[in-house]
């Protein structure tokens, strides 16, 4: 990232977790991104990990595996 870069990286989470909402910000950002390879790779890393963790609140927490669930059935080796 370039020397200015640097101002843009807390903007570029805050935008693409929604949370900018003032329309002079929202400008910098975009104008930001389309000269500065590297902000426009952190935004593709961030809105990656922002858009998988919103579908995984979603689905909820994940189900235990089922053989960490306990088999209650199951009496161990040799029918024990």
């Amino acid at each position: 990232m370039h020397e200015r870069s640097g101002n843009f990286e807390d903007l570029i989470e805050r935008y693409c977790m929604g949370q900018i909402v003032d329309d002079g910000e929202v400008a910098a950002v975009e104008e930001h991104l389309l000269c500065c390879e590297a902000c426009q790779k952190l935004f593709h890393q961030t809105n990656l990990f922002v858009s998988t963790f919103r579908e995984a609140r979603r689905w909820g927490p994940p189900k235990p595996p089922i053989l960490s669930r306990g088999n209650r059935h199951h009496k161990g080796r040799g029918g024990q």
